[in-house]
């Protein structure tokens, strides 16, 4: 956690706490109000309040963040048994990995040549931003 995250945290009220691990893990915002034990109007008051929705969008980035670790550190084994089922001896099971294993890795694909271009983009506007020619 940043500095400034700390602080913003600092200023908010255990009440608050309670609510944004409750908007984590709740599916409504209703839900999360009942969990944590406050009003819904005052749930709804406090997410337009500047504060209070900066650190809910933090709370939620950085389980994003938990969440993709997690994925990430279990996709070698999945592709992995995705390739042990291309030789299942079962046709249809061998078909569904076959097709798994086509379509994921021309997404795997289309990101990468995506994150290329991107970077490139990217290259050219801090070279034109350089040059006194951006913004």
């Amino acid at each position: 956690m940043r500095a400034n995250e700390s602080e913003r945290n600092r200023t908010l009220t255990a009440r608050q706490r309670r609510a944004i691990v409750a908007l984590l893990s709740c599916a409504t915002t209703e839900e999360a109000a009942k969990t944590a034990r406050v009003g819904k109007t005052t749930l709804y008051s406090w997410l337009k309040e500047e504060p209070f929705a900066l650190a809910v969008h933090e709370a939620r980035r950085e389980q994003s963040q938990e969440a993709l670790a997690c994925l990430r550190s279990s996709l070698l084994r999945a592709a992995q048994k995705l390739s042990e089922l291309l030789n299942s001896g079962n046709e249809m099971i061998a078909f569904r990995a076959a097709t798994a294993l086509v379509e994921q890795g021309l997404k795997g694909i289309e990101l990468e040549d995506q994150e290329e271009r991107i970077g490139e983009l990217e290259a050219l506007v801090t070279t034109l931003q350089q040059r006194g020619l951006g913004r």
